[in-house]
């Protein structure tokens, strides 16, 4: 989602590189990105959403959710007080109004053809950034040198993990591991995640569809951002070593630096 110039926003507090690429298989790219800074500066939204559901559904659902949640953001007066909880209860509340939507329209579509996407979306305050994930679309923090997953893929796979106390090893190989099993739209009742953590500066975060973790490892993410010292080129190693492995599908990256 491109901004227009007098839409973009002053950072002051954050370093920020992203890009959505169709890859080298798909002819359309159903990724959607977005970023956002209150009028000061001070707070920030961020999001990226990948599209699924086949035919032009998935571009219609993970741009309109961006949208969706971008426009909220804007009219979102964030209070003095409990201020991660007013943020939780924003994410919350309009990631379940806009799944009903999408869902509603997926049932308008010609054959109820299925429309959703995952969502993986934040929003920085000046101690902590809340976090609300919904599918297989990841957040990473890399901090001194350690990588770190904030979000648990929503899927097949990991649900056996943590509720049926599957081996590892047999979930990741299970057939249908991969299959989601939460996602904006599809389903009537959405359960997103969302987690609080605390912001440090010099904390690196990484934004991605699975586009990109399809081909780059969490030690290869880690080294290459730790290694850079700049977004723009962690941005372009990262795309660079995607493309040079196929590319097999729509790739997504967002970095947020914190100064």
């Amino acid at each position: 989602m491109q901004l227009k110039k007098e839409e973009i926003p002053v950072f002051k507090r954050f370093l920020i590189s992203g890009d959505s690429l169709p890859g080298l298989i798909r002819k359309r790219n159903e990724d959607t990105f977005v970023y956002a800074a209150d009028q000061d500066g001070k707070y920030l939204l961020t999001a990226v959403a990948d599209g699924i559901g086949g035919g032009h559904n998935g571009d219609i659902a993970s741009t309109l959710t961006c949208k969706i949640l971008l426009r909220e953001w804007r009219k979102f007066q964030i209070p003095n007080f409990f201020i991660n909880r007013a943020i939780a209860k924003f994410l919350k509340k309009n990631l379940s109004e806009i799944s009903d939507k999408i869902h509603q329209l997926s049932l308008l579509a010609p054959r109820k053809e299925i429309m959703g996407t995952t969502l993986a979306a934040a929003v920085f305050t000046e101690k902590s950034v809340i976090i609300i994930h919904a599918g297989d679309s990841r957040v990473y923090r890399v901090r001194q040198g350690r990588n770190e997953q904030l979000t648990i893929d929503h899927n097949v796979a990991n649900d056996m993990i943590r509720n049926e106390k599957v081996p590892e090893e047999i979930a990741l190989s299970h057939p249908e591991g991969r299959l989601l099993t939460q996602a904006v739209g599809p389903l009537k009742k959405l359960h997103p995640e969302i987690s609080i953590h605390p912001l440090r500066s010099g904390d690196r975060f990484l934004f991605c569809t699975d586009g990109l973790t399809l081909h780059v490892n969490d030690q290869e993410l880690c080294q290459i951002i730790t290694e850079n010292t700049d977004p723009v080129e962690t941005l372009d190693d990262l795309l660079e070593i995607t493309y040079l492995r196929g590319a097999r599908d729509n790739v997504t990256i967002l970095n947020v630096w914190v100064i």
